[in-house]
Formats: structure tokens, sequence, C-alpha cells
């Protein structure tokens, strides 16, 4: 829980400042108030707080982010075979993607959390409406929202790897450094939009890449292309637009 914290505090820093006012009325405000998505808070424990489905000012699970959501049950995620040249590397999800695993596995209710109110911490589930294919009963995602198969996210694009021709968490990129130009976007190694100090840079939008030991390069986590603060406003709250495939393109080069 701690390296979850310690890197939740990356995937938030990340976010420029002008990313929080979008949260609102996006499929991450689950607050009573937004009717404008099928999921949203409703019934007795209903509330029209809108982040206090992560973070919470008093009694939070943790001080690092004031981090209020509580975790889902399968710790376990291996996060895709990622294979290139014949050399294989299975890694383990890391901190930065679990966080939004937390929710997207399924196991945990969206309202699951330590403090359910501003006024008297008192740990319990905000309701959430369900939804065909989206939320169960018990206010789990189901069916479209969730991400993986069991603890496997095969059929996924592969998180918690080194990028091309870098080193993550220790694990060396079966690219070799002298293949990526031509192929990736070189990393920018001082960048100033991301608190690793490494990112893709896209035109006028950063693509952050990660480090959970010092001497990482730069590692991909879903925080690399999604905001959970919603930056850009669309659907998938994606770092750069679908349109054209330009978030794909942004690191590979087709």
């Amino acid at each position: 829980m701690k390296s979850l914290l310690k890197t939740l505090a990356v995937v938030a820093v990340a976010v420029p400042a002008v990313a929080f006012a979008a949260i609102t009325g996006s499929k991450h405000d689950l607050s009573s108030t937004n009717t404008g998505v099928a999921v949203h808070s409703t019934g007795a424990n209903a509330t029209d707080q809108i982040c206090i489905f992560c973070h919470a000012p008093h009694k939070a699970l943790s001080q690092s982010l004031i981090w209020n959501h509580r975790a889902g049950s399968v710790t376990g995620f291996t996060a895709g075979q990622y294979t290139v040249g014949g050399t294989t590397l299975p890694t383990t999800v890391q901190a930065p993607s679990m966080a939004c695993l937390n929710c997207h596995d399924g196991t945990v209710a969206l309202g699951d959390v330590n403090s359910t109110t501003v006024a008297n911490g008192g740990a319990g589930i905000i309701g959430v409406t369900t939804v065909a294919n989206h939320t169960n009963a018990t206010g789990m995602l189901i069916g479209y929202a969730l991400v993986g198969n069991g603890t496997s996210l095969n059929g996924n694009h592969p998180v918690s790897i080194p990028y091309a021709g870098a080193t993550y968490n220790g694990i060396p990129s079966g690219i070799s450094s002298g293949n990526v130009t031509g192929n990736y976007t070189a990393v920018n190694s001082s960048c100033t939009g991301s608190p690793s100090g490494i990112c893709i840079t896209a035109g006028a939008n950063t693509l952050p890449l990660f480090k959970v030991v010092g001497a990482d390069t730069g590692g991909v986590e879903c925080g690399s292309c999604h905001d959970v603060h919603n930056k850009l406003n669309n659907t998938y709250f994606l770092r750069v637009t679908a349109t054209g495939s330009a978030i794909c393109l942004a690191c590979h080069i087709k």
C-alpha cells in the first residue's frame, strides 16, 4: 500500500492544474448531481461530492493524496506478454496502474471508501446506479467497464513495461536502443510536464513515463495514455485524441 500511494502521487502530479476542472461532468464524476452519465450516486447513501470516491480531506486511508478508495481484491495481476524479437518480458502490474484497477477489476464497489462524507468520516459504500453491462446491484463495475480477464491483462495494451529502448523496474526493454529511432518516438529525458522528468512529447501534449526505482529510464502505465482528471475532456480520458489514431502514433511511428 505504501508503494501504491507513493506512485499515485506521480499520477496525480502529472496532471496539469487545468485538468482538474474537466473531471466535473465526466464519467469519473460519480456524484448524484451528474445525472448526464448513466452511473452516478443514488439511493440512501447518495452523495453530491465529486472527489470523495478517491479522496477525502479527513479520515482517508492515507495522508498521501488523502487516498480514500479501497483496493480491489486482485493483487496478482499480470501485465500481459510483451514480445519483441523473441524476447518475452512478463511483468507484474505496478502501483500506478493498480490504482486504476482498484475500480476496474470489478472486485470492489465504486463507492467503497474509508470516508463516506466530510462530516462524519465513516467508512462505508456510497451507492451508485445499477446499469446493464456497466455496474451490478452491489455497485461493482461489470462488462464493458472491466479491464483484463480474471488476473490477466492479456488482450489489452501491456502496462508496467519498459518503453522501447528503456528500463523499468529493473527490466530492460526487449527492443535494443539502436532500433528505437524510426519505430518509436524518442524519450524526452528533460520533461517538465512529467514529475518523473521523462515523457513522450506529442505536439502540445505530454505522455508521462514512469519510474518505480531510481535507475528507471521510462515505463508505460495506464496513466501514460489516460488522464483520470480528463484534461482533454473526452470519453476515454485520453491524453492525446484518438482521432486518426493520434494516441497510438504519439509513440509508435507507423
